[in-house]
């Protein structure tokens, strides 16, 4: 029984990992900051300020809107971001807007 219980718990860990794989892509969680035509500036939960070049190529992902133009400061996201000449690139943005007004 105990080794079937390893099984089982082996076999499902390797079968979640992939998901978490993107490649050379790395996550950066946090709070827009800042806005302007080719970056963003993310305050992450670590206290760290981030700024990520947006390119035409950005794709950005929102329940409501999922533009350019609808992401702001304030907003909560999740960039998907590789690195390149030790800039952080933008290759996806998914964002939300928080559900209570910031003080």
């Amino acid at each position: 029984m105990l080794r079937f219980a390893a099984a089982v718990l082996t076999a499902s860990f390797l079968s979640v990992t992939p998901a978490f794989s993107h490649g050379e892509l790395t996550h950066v969680l946090g709070t827009v900051s800042g806005v302007d035509a080719n970056h963003l500036t993310v305050n992450t939960k670590t206290g760290e300020t981030v700024q990520i070049t947006v390119t035409d190529q950005t794709n950005y992902r929102n329940q409501n809107a999922g533009s350019k133009d609808a992401l702001k400061i304030g907003d909560r996201v999740v960039i998907e971001v590789q690195e390149k000449s030790g800039n952080l690139i933008a290759d996806e943005i998914r964002f939300a807007s928080p559900t209570k007004p910031l003080p």
